[in-house]
């Protein structure tokens, strides 16, 4: 059911000989899935919204997912259940402030461990996967025809989308070549920092449990 309705807000794939975006949800759409399971579990509304609008973390594990929708499929299934059972009890703690978040985002964050080996990648590949974050972080557009690695010049960028490593959005044209940006979900960055240590990986406690400042977040940008 889940993966249903996570679906339905794709775009249709088509088939095309050009490098083609991959299909990432705007933030229109997943407040629309979210208001959907909202309605279906008769959760609460406030001023004409339903109440999870006026919670920060709530929102905040939405925007995590990147828009990607196994990514957020995984959240749906941790918050509502495999079967979507536990959605109306997750609604009636969230209105009273009765979930830690932050338990929430580590458990979507190694189900997609599972699913995709992130960890195992970076921990195999770190010099590659440094370039990678770098970029991603930084948002530099890059030619998806360069190489990684100099030992291995089959290692480019687009042979990382191909293989869902990464995810590739298109920006700009340089002298007729398509250049691209890499977009990561929060959970994706986390999970290469968690075998990177760039920062404490403590650091996501701060999104979650309280307010974090500039001077706590500079460091891993």
């Amino acid at each position: 059911m889940i993966h249903n309705i996570v679906i339905e807000q794709k775009e249709a794939s088509r088939i095309s000989f050009v490098f083609i975006d991959c299909s990432l949800l705007n933030n229109q759409s997943i407040i629309r899935i979210t208001d959907h399971f909202a309605e279906k579990f008769n959760a609460g509304i406030a001023n004409y919204a339903y109440k999870w609008k006026y919670c920060r973390q709530m929102l905040q594990l939405l925007r995590d997912t990147g828009g990607l929708p196994r990514a957020l499929q995984r959240l749906f299934i941790v918050c509502f259940g495999a079967d979507g059972k536990q959605g109306r009890k997750f609604f009636e703690k969230l209105e009273k402030k009765d979930i830690k978040f932050v338990d929430n985002f580590i458990k979507v964050k190694n189900s997609l461990d599972k699913q995709y080996g992130i960890k195992d990648y970076v921990e195999n590949n770190r010099n590659v996967a440094m370039k990678l974050i770098y970029f991603c972080i930084e948002g530099i557009a890059i030619d998806p025809n360069k190489c990684l690695d100099d030992n291995n010049p089959a290692l480019t960028i687009r042979s990382l989308e191909r293989n869902k490593n990464i995810i590739l959005s298109s920006v700009e044209q340089s002298d007729g070549c398509n250049l691209f940006l890499i977009n990561m979900p929060f959970y994706f960055i986390c999970l290469y920092n968690d075998v990177l240590c760039i920062v404490k990986p403590t650091l996501v406690h701060l999104f979650y449990d309280k307010r974090i400042y500039w001077k706590e977040w500079k460091v891993f940008v």
